[in-house]
């Protein structure tokens, strides 16, 4: 009895790995679809912050972009090649809504009345502007990374 147990549980070994390798991994074609189809979501929104005076509305709808964005970045299989790169992706985006939230109300104030905004609040505007451009580097970096593994997802600037 004992013997068909062995038996039974190297079946089922067995099937489990036949079962595992005819799963593969995502085609880079179809990892570069679902990542560009979330991007062309989420550029809409950000254009709008271009417009040279973004409003706090214009700042919490890119920001709930950004959000739904990773979010939907995380249900993405990403083949191995570039798994970390994905991940510096979602973790990027993630932390550019973290920002435009901090950003919201104090472009709120300025747009009523920009010489209401004191030293302390402009002082944290000058920091949000300085992480902007860690975000954009890291963008870069990340840019960078799929052009070298010939990926094209959708995020060239």
């Amino acid at each position: 009895m004992h013997t068909s147990r062995l038996l039974v549980a190297i079946a089922i070994a067995l099937l489990s790995a036949a079962l595992l390798a005819g799963c593969g991994e995502v085609s880079k074609a179809d990892y570069e679809k679902d990542v560009k189809k979330v991007a062309t979501k989420v550029e809409k929104d950000l254009d709008k912050l271009d417009s040279g005076t973004p409003t706090a509305k214009d700042l919490d709808t890119a920001k709930n972009s950004l959000e739904t964005a990773a979010e939907d970045l995380e249900d993405i299989e990403a083949p191995s090649e570039v798994e970390d790169l994905h991940e510096d992706l979602v973790s990027t985006l993630r932390d550019t809504g973290k920002l435009m939230d901090r950003m919201a109300p104090l472009m709120e104030k300025a747009s009523k009345d920009p010489t209401s905004l004191g030293e302390d609040e402009l002082e944290k505007m000058n920091e949000i502007t300085d992480d902007f451009g860690d975000i954009e580097k890291r963008m870069a970096k990340i840019e960078a990374g799929y052009d070298k593994k010939k990926y094209s997802v959708g995020l060239e600037s």
